[in-house]
């Protein structure tokens, strides 16, 4: 290569990295080989620590941050006006108060978080006596359990903000408790601090002492005001039902039953001029309350599903019975099996 040739072709090397490869104005140039430890499209979510790549959002995030003074939908109640400090938790003390609306519903899933989430180290009756505080004695705070004065003096403010930021060795459940799940976890935390000597938690409003039974939809609900159907079409809906199955102790349906809810939905879409009730079912092991809860998170699981294949919501109620009304008998397996279970029933617009 003559000295002539080399000259030309380091120039136009030059140039055409300098001009044309480069980005500039419109032109987005063009890159050889392109990175492949991460990705050039904006990705939510994403940090990256080399600030020459991302520094035009805070923290190299590819995610902008909200607008100023703006709230997203939906999520007024997250707005929290004390700070993680002594002199905000005094304050929420002093001036956060318990909803007074908190339905019966929410109320018992606020105790069924607490077995969830604070159970663990502060046990199931606030005695401090959970697995984790019980091989760890260090984590245990200062107050022996939740009847003593000391803890009693705690106004159910302070609670929900120990619950929003966490203190000393319990860490915050903001990320798994809405704003109006913690006040529910709380109602149950006042019941707790009202528990006798025997062991006896007083009940929420709306609930029966003597078996616990929640007083709800489901005590209230009138199986006469349902109406039949053509018996063969009865039949079918009531064999697709039985097949529908559920996760052990929680609402998620097992993928398997997809097939029956796909067809159950294909028939209901006929059925315009009746309200679908869908029926949860389950035995009699466990509190009855709490069966309740789990039956009507079933049927709203399957409501739920029923709603995205296109069935109008008006169009159907969900309602949990919990043991209430048993099939077969439950001092057997093969009846607590055939008590756990979904039904459907029809009523008149």
């Amino acid at each position: 290569m003559n000295k002539l040739t080399y000259i030309i072709l380091s120039f136009s090397a030059v140039a055409l990295s300098s001009c044309w490869l480069k980005s500039s104005g419109d032109n987005t140039g063009i890159e050889y080989a392109p990175d492949m430890y991460y990705s050039k499209g904006y990705e939510p979510m994403t940090q990256f620590s080399d600030s020459s790549k991302y520094r035009f959002n805070p923290y190299f995030m590819t995610m902008r941050e909200p607008v100023k003074g703006t709230i997203a939908n939906g999520q007024l109640d997250y707005q929290y006006a004390f700070d993680n400090t002594n002199d905000g938790y005094n304050a929420a003390a002093a001036a956060l108060m318990m909803p007074t609306d908190l339905t019966e519903k929410e109320q018992l899933n606020g105790e069924r978080n607490f077995l969830i989430y604070c159970s663990v180290c502060h046990g199931e009756k606030g005695g401090n006596d959970g697995k984790v505080s019980t091989k760890q004695a260090v984590l245990k705070p200062a107050w022996a359990n939740m009847q003593t004065d000391e803890f009693k003096s705690k106004t159910p403010g302070a609670i929900y903000h120990v619950l929003t930021y966490g203190k000393n060795n319990m860490g915050s459940y903001a990320y798994a408790l809405t704003p109006r799940d913690r006040w529910a976890v709380i109602s149950y935390v006042e019941r707790l601090k009202q528990m006798d000597s025997t062991g006896k938690i007083p009940g929420i409003k709306g609930v029966i002492s003597n078996n616990n039974m929640s007083v709800s939809e489901a005590s209230q609900y009138d199986l006469k005001q349902e109406v039949r159907l053509d018996a063969a079409l009865e039949t079918k809906l009531n064999t697709i039902v039985s097949h529908i199955e559920f996760e052990t102790g929680s609402n998620n349906i097992k993928k398997s039953s997809q097939i029956e809810l796909d067809e159950l939905a294909k028939i209901l879409l006929t059925i315009s001029d009746k309200v679908t009730v869908i029926k949860g079912h389950t035995d009699n092991v466990g509190e009855s309350d709490k069966n309740i809860i789990l039956s009507d998170e079933r049927a709203e699981a399957v409501k739920a599903y029923l709603i995205s294949k296109g069935v109008k919501a008006e169009n159907i109620q969900a309602i949990g019975f919990g043991s209430m009304y048993p099939k077969a008998d439950n001092n057997t397996e093969a009846g607590k099996q055939a008590n756990r279970r979904v039904e459907i029933g029809f009523k008149n617009k």
